[in-house]
């Protein structure tokens, strides 16, 4: 799904060499909040383990984690978004001769 909603940004990248609009900006933010449930929420995060924290969708301004805890979340969020980002670049590369046509 992420490598799905990233995919019209590296089009754009793609095709208008490197140049990118602010048309991916709805997509760059449901990546975020996937990657974020993934790490957690769901606890599928090696690095951060089987561990739960407030989902994105609950409205709370307090964390039930420290501020380290709270970067390496970070860390693993941006982890995740950075290679489906490279895969979707790899997948897209591989096939621009199709999506030129």
């Amino acid at each position: 799904m992420i490598c799905t909603a990233l995919a019209g940004r590296v089009a754009e990248e793609l095709m208008f060499d490197g140049r990118v609009t602010t048309g991916a900006s709805d997509d760059i933010k449901k990546v975020t909040q996937l990657a974020t449930g993934l790490v957690s929420v769901y606890g599928m995060s090696d690095k951060m383990g089987l561990v739960g924290y407030n989902s994105a969708q609950e409205e709370s301004y307090v964390k039930p984690y420290s501020e380290r805890t709270a970067a390496q979340l970070d860390q693993e969020v941006r982890k995740i978004v950075n290679e489906c980002l490279q895969r979707t670049r790899e997948l897209l590369n591989s096939r621009k001769q199709l999506i030129e046509k």
